[in-house]
């Protein structure tokens, strides 16, 4: 693959999963700032417990997680198969990639959404507090490298 093919396809990427991880984010400020001080969400009545929002998140943020280094794992193992075969251009070597990256970025992205949600419907601070450094772990490990999108 030429230089300026892999240089596209690997920004474009990059673009896709910040903008993917800066919408959970986003979401978590305008919780923050709905929320306030007190502390206390947007529900009338917590019909949902702090303990069973956690498990609820918690069970969700494992299986995102999991699913995504899953899928980053098999996206790059069929991106280098592509790749090495020829049969394909090389451009389907890297849109194998990239496909399977984002499906792992709306797995990381899931969990991260319904922490929001919790806080902005519970005010329960805690799952956003989990939520940030499995966000991040998550993303830092699935963020697109230059040697995905080559093959290597």
């Amino acid at each position: 693959m030429t230089s300026r093919s892999t240089d596209t396809m690997l920004t474009t990427a990059r673009v896709v999963a910040l903008a993917m991880a800066l919408g959970a984010v986003l979401l978590w400020v305008v919780a923050w700032f709905i929320v306030g001080r007190e502390g206390s969400g947007m529900a009338r009545t917590a019909f949902l417990g702090p303990r069973a929002a956690l498990e609820l998140y918690g069970l969700a943020a494992a299986g995102g997680l999991l699913g995504a280094l899953a899928l980053r794992g098999r996206a790059v193992r069929a991106g280098r198969e592509a790749r090495r075969s020829g049969e394909e251009g090389p451009w389907a070597a890297a849109a194998r990639v990239q496909g399977g990256l984002l499906v792992a970025w709306a797995l990381l992205e899931g969990p991260g959404v319904l922490a929001g949600v919790f806080y902005l419907l519970f005010g329960y601070r805690r799952i956003v507090l989990l939520a940030v450094p499995v966000l991040a772990i998550g993303f830092v490990l699935t963020f697109p490298r230059r040697e995905w999108f080559e093959g290597r």
